[in-house]
């Protein structure tokens, strides 16, 4: 970046985008179900301008138009929640993502892409690529580092942390700082962090609503529920659409035995997977419909992700197993394979319930293990394991 004000917009951008991230990829295939009838159906109707655009010769021979298409494809997936939009921004950047003369806004782009497909080894390479090209990318900084959280890689997380401080973005960087401390009294060390910001009546909603995640997340791992549910309601309040926010937030309703207060979290339609796990649950003692319908909708979206040949719903299908279907062995060879994926709070604590349920001593083992030399503190999980005894 060019100057400090663009490099602050970039952080800003990017800081809504991180704390969007694991919403955005629970997007995929939430586009209604319809199969045309005829070859003379309409499939999708372009918006005019996105339609002038793609059309355009000169988006698919200039990279710069290709990445600024993508990134417009990609927001209007994720505000209409059609994930065929998504499929029209992979369109425009896979051809380029090989070539050397790619430039960074556009190996972002891809990068996002590949996020939202849970594929964050690739989306890794290519912001290593970007990077390479431009070190001064705050916002890919910042995507990177969340990236390298999921994949559990916290100093790599803490390095790209510590390169946006140096950018001169003191609240993004701290922000993403607390999110990737690991060792023994990490947890609260980053929530005093995250608290001295949350003093502050200036903050953008974006770097608000990510810094509420963060310290709501940093409180469960705290064992401290009610901070929690505190701190995603203020969230929800910033930004009431955030499907991310909804789902953490009801399924902490759920574990509280507030079904009702959950089950309108998860109300609408085209929700992503996390919602509709959080419905079926809360709607299973209230209203067997709403539990049935939640279930079939869940399944066909389950099955789409399965023929498609994506991972991106490991979480939901093992959540599903272990708390709807009581199949535990199914529900830890998932969590099993979504660990693998992603390492996130919520993916931990399955991996965690669904070790214990199936009294598999080799996963308990493990999850020791990845807890003592990653350093990554929860609380609830350890305590939980330790309680087991084997």
């Amino acid at each position: 970046m060019s100057s400090v004000r663009s490099v602050r917009a970039t952080v800003a951008a990017s800081a809504a985008a991180v704390a969007a991230f694991i919403a955005a990829s629970a997007l995929a295939e939430t586009a209604p179900r319809w199969r045309p009838q005829d070859g003379g159906d309409v499939v999708l109707v372009l918006p005019d301008s996105a339609a002038r655009s793609f059309n355009d010769a000169r988006t698919m021979t200039d990279p710069v138009l290709v990445a600024e298409q993508a990134e417009a494809f990609a927001a209007l997936a994720r505000r209409s929640r059609d994930a065929r939009w998504f499929g029209r921004a992979e369109a425009l950047v896979e051809p380029w993502i090989a070539r050397p003369e790619a430039p960074p806004r556009l190996l972002v782009a891809a990068a996002d892409l590949a996020q939202q497909r849970h594929e964050f080894t690739v989306a890794r390479g290519l912001l290593d690529r970007a990077l390479a090209a431009g070190p001064d990318d705050a916002g890919a900084r910042l995507q990177r580092a969340n990236v390298a959280l999921l994949l559990g890689d916290f100093s790599a997380a803490r390095a790209d942390c510590r390169a946006v401080l140096a950018t001169g973005d003191a609240l993004a960087a701290t922000i993403c700082l607390a999110s990737a401390a690991t060792g023994p009294g990490s947890v609260a060390r980053a929530r005093e962090l995250l608290a001295a910001i949350d003093q502050r009546d200036d903050l953008p909603a974006p770097l608000a609503h990510w810094q509420l995640l963060t310290a709501a997340d940093l409180a469960s791992r705290d064992g401290d529920p009610d901070a929690a549910l505190a701190l995603l309601s203020r969230a929800h309040a910033i930004d009431p659409a955030h499907e991310e926010t909804r789902a953490r937030l009801a399924a902490l309703l759920i574990e509280r035995g507030d079904s009702r207060a959950a089950l309108r979290l998860a109300a609408g339609e085209n929700v992503s997977a996390a919602l509709l796990v959080a419905r079926l649950r809360a709607a299973a003692s209230i209203d067997p419909g709403v539990a049935f319908a939640a279930r079939r909708e869940l399944d066909a979206l389950l099955e789409v992700g399965r023929l498609r040949g994506t991972n991106a719903h490991l979480r939901e299908a093992g959540e599903l197993s272990l708390h709807v279907d009581r199949d535990v062995r199914r529900a830890l060879a998932l969590a099993r394979e979504n660990f693998a994926v992603q390492k996130d709070t919520p993916d931990l604590r399955l991996l965690v319930e669904a070790a214990i349920s199936a009294e598999d001593r080799a996963t308990i083992s493990y999850l020791r293990d990845w807890l003592a030399q990653t350093g990554f503190e929860d609380r609830v999980a350890t305590d939980r394991l330790a309680r087991t005894g084997a």
